[in-house]
């Protein structure tokens, strides 16, 4: 999957290491900055959890919003430029 490929090497790779983060926990963070958290019922109380957000859940349209959203953030946030994807 190109856009995956793109993803993890020209937008979470120079993240983690502008910010010394392995690639998963910059992943984690992208995740938590620009996607809405899942929300699921805990078995155990019947209360709402907000959960990280799955990724791999979205859309091919969803995943490429998130990308340039995860872009637009590192750039606005950290100043992180990212390629454009080709």
């Amino acid at each position: 999957h190109q856009a995956n490929a793109y993803y993890w090497s020209q937008v979470v790779a120079p993240f983690a290491e502008h910010c010394g983060l392995t690639a998963s926990d910059a992943h984690d963070l992208l995740k938590v900055k620009v996607l809405p958290p899942r929300v699921i019922l805990d078995p155990a109380t019947g209360g709402v959890l907000e959960v990280l957000a799955d990724s791999r859940a979205l859309s091919v349209k969803e995943f490429a919003a998130y990308i340039e959203a995860a872009r637009a953030w590192l750039a606005t946030e950290l100043n992180i430029q990212t390629a454009d994807a080709e």
